[in-house]
């Protein structure tokens, strides 16, 4: 990739800023010496970069470059390049920020985390490298750590930058990535559906509901599904929510209806009902929050958190708690110094 991000920023960047995102702090510098000893190598006598378009420019990045701290940042900025990360001092990364703002900075090369924060809008964003490292206090229990794809979220992010329509009346956006990723990002340019998150905390959600007093029964509690976003998508697309085995083609309302029941309500109604979150009559018919679901509700718990509280019984002893609180799915991306 190296050898061909100079040639798409000068493709394509038209004069306009260009934000590079690499996927590490190291990525970023070695990336801008490398736009920097191109840009050098292509240039002319009097500005020494082809990002440099005038004398009065060379000066300023030149006075710029006298007060950089990082190690490697005065030699690219005289380049008209320029690299971003958290591993910065403060004053680089304001100095950096306010050279690309003014346009003195025509290329800035920086990581996915300034697409979630500091406001740069570019004409060209380059995505250079689709994966990143995951560490431990990004990771789920369970889940491993290293070399992942970025979620689409963090690509729409990205490629978001180019073209802010109160900066610019176009943008364009170039990600690079491995030829058995290109399909990925080809369905992203042409869209797709929308579907909804409700499955994955659907136990939580009904019990807030039975707590609001919103659902007393299974039937309201059946009415208050079928009103939901999950309902509509869970019949188009039954294969996503893991219900295709279920819902078979041809099936009669009464039949569709019968299986979303099954899936989508009694199923977490078991899941309260057993670790004692809520409450239902002789008929499994009427439906009401306990004590315990009502703090679940109050303190927005998860349901495997809310389980093992319960599971400690009256008088738990310190390990146990600590445990639990340790173990809890809230605190997954808490991460503590050591």
């Amino acid at each position: 990739m190296d050898d061909h991000v100079y040639g798409i920023v000068t493709g394509y960047c038209n004069g306009r800023p260009g934000l590079v995102f690499c996927n590490s702090r190291k990525g970023t510098m070695d990336t801008a010496a490398i736009l920097a000893k191109e840009a050098a190598a292509h240039s002319n006598a009097s500005t020494r970069s082809v990002f440099v378009k005038s004398a009065q420019q060379l000066q300023r990045l030149q006075a710029a470059s006298s007060q950089a701290k990082a190690k490697g940042l005065g030699a690219v900025l005289v380049a008209g390049v320029g690299f971003h990360n958290a591993a910065m001092e403060p004053e680089d990364r304001e100095l950096v920020e306010s050279l690309f703002k003014a346009n003195d900075l025509p290329v800035l090369c920086t990581t996915s985390t300034l697409a979630m924060g500091v406001n740069l809008p570019a004409h060209l964003v380059v995505i250079k490298g689709t994966t990143r490292y995951v560490g431990d206090s990004e990771t789920a229990p369970g889940e491993t750590t290293g070399y992942k794809e970025y979620t689409q979220t963090e690509v729409l992010q990205m490629v978001g930058r180019a073209g802010r329509p109160q900066f610019d009346n176009e943008g364009v956006a170039v990600i690079m990535t491995s030829k058995d990723n290109t399909h990925r990002y080809q369905r992203m340019m042409t869209g797709q559906p929308v579907e909804s998150c409700l499955m994955a905390n659907l136990a939580e959600h009904l019990n807030a509901e039975l707590v609001l007093g919103t659902i007393q029964d299974v039937p309201m509690a059946i009415q208050w599904i079928k009103s939901s976003f999950l309902y509509t998508r869970v019949r188009t697309n039954p294969s996503h929510y893991g219900l295709a085995h279920k819902l078979k083609p041809g099936m009669s309302q009464a039949e569709l209806d019968g299986v979303l029941k099954s899936q989508l309500i009694m199923q977490p109604v078991s899941q309260l009902l057993e670790y004692g979150l809520a409450t239902t009559d002789e008929d499994s018919y009427s439906l009401a929050a306990t004590k315990a679901g009502k703090l679940m509700a109050n303190h927005f718990l998860k349901l495997r958190t809310m389980a093992s509280i319960v599971k400690l019984g009256q008088q738990p002893n310190m390990p146990s708690l600590l445990r639990v609180i340790c173990g809890a799915e809230e605190f997954r991306n808490a991460s503590l110094r050591r």
